[in-house]
């Protein structure tokens, strides 16, 4: 017997209830198949780019455009080098075929963001967010959603996009890969900054940016290594005199940490458990000199103008070298504002620092 919502053969989820045999694995996700769920009538016009791309884009662009349709894709493109851009003639050429595009994102705010992006660029299409809060309509030309309510979608999607799939809750989650599985039932574009080997082995075509738009090199990041409390001595330094007039994220690796400093030095903090979420991040980039604590929740997906990155206790272990070269992204991603800049403060130089360093070399070489 095989579910086939999540792809589970393994008898010990399955029971028989008085309507017929259930699959315990994903019946927390609830509910039940929407039959004909992306019926929608299609539009005549597609996509309008406020920008122009890079010939570099362009390049990546057609070439995803040509094979997206007919087999997997890996894209690997550093931070800021504009993901999603590259996905609209993608996106074009599927909704002229009258084809299903879902687009899997990790995390919900981005999910949120993208969505009145993409909106503002496909004008004729319905463009519709699917996550916590934003259930109610499930149905448009192109569904973006986090990877939980995949569940909704079996079979619906000719190209499902996985954005940072090797990123959490995606990563190592076999019940939501083979979600992702039954979701697509063509092909499946994977974009990642930061791909691991299981993402690098898993496909034929392999699709490389390492420049940003503007052209200018990735910020290699300034690693000082000194003793626990020193680095608290020198954030405080830092805040103080050097950027004391520049935005600044404070990037922690626990939120009982957050909590901590946020207390110490009265500034707020952002995590998973803040209840608004959107409100602070509103309030920090609209202040120009404004500094926020947070968590690996701002790792992926935010950009910030002129931000500067401290990272505290840069060798725990929940900075992993993708979490590292994705925190290092956020700093330099403007084409107009050059400023910002990366201070990674540990105890010693664990081999997640010396690996995110590499590769950022590395593309800045290539």
């Amino acid at each position: 017997m095989k579910c086939s919502r999540c792809l589970n053969e393994n008898p010990i989820y399955f029971y028989q209830g008085t309507r017929g045999t259930y699959c315990r694995r994903c019946i927390h996700l609830g509910g039940h198949q929407v039959e004909e769920l992306l019926d929608i009538d299609s539009a005549q016009e597609y996509a309008t780019l406020p920008f122009e791309l890079t010939e570099q884009q362009k390049q990546a662009s057609t070439e995803i455009a040509r094979l997206g349709l007919e087999r997997d894709i890996l894209v690997e493109a550093v931070c800021g080098a504009g993901k999603s851009e590259l996905m609209i003639e993608l996106i074009e050429k599927a909704m002229s075929q009258n084809l299903h595009v879902g687009w899997m994102i990790a995390r919900r705010q981005v999910v949120l963001e993208l969505a009145k992006r993409l909106q503002d660029i496909f004008k004729n299409h319905k463009v519709i967010a699917v996550c916590e809060g934003h259930t109610q309509d499930l149905k448009g030309h192109l569904v973006l959603l986090t990877a939980h309510q995949l569940y909704r979608y079996h079979q619906m999607f000719d190209v499902l996009i996985l954005d940072e799939p090797d990123a959490f809750p995606f990563k190592g989650n076999d019940l939501l890969n083979d979600l992702a599985e039954v979701a697509a039932r063509k092909t499946k574009i994977y974009l990642s900054a930061t791909p691991d080997k299981e993402l690098l082995n898993r496909n034929q075509e392999h699709i490389v940016l390492n420049r940003r738009p503007h052209g200018r090199d990735l910020i290699i990041p300034k690693v000082i290594i000194t003793f626990n409390i020193l680095q608290y001595l020198l954030l405080v330094y830092y805040l103080a005199f050097v950027y004391r007039e520049e935005k600044v994220l404070i990037f922690v690796p626990t939120i009982k940490q957050a909590k901590r400093l946020g207390r110490i030095l009265k500034l707020p903090i952002i995590t998973s458990q803040s209840a608004s979420k959107q409100e602070i991040l509103e309030s920090f980039r609209g202040d120009r000199t404004g500094k926020l604590i947070t968590t690996t929740i701002l790792e992926r997906g935010m950009t910030f103008e002129e931000v500067f990155v401290i990272v505290l206790d840069c060798d725990h272990y929940i900075f992993d070298e993708a979490s590292l070269i994705q925190i290092s992204g956020r700093v330099g991603r403007s084409f107009n504002k050059t400023k910002g800049d990366c201070l990674f403060l540990a105890t010693r130089r664990s081999t997640a620092i010396q690996n995110c360093l590499k590769r950022l070399r590395a593309h800045n070489a290539a």
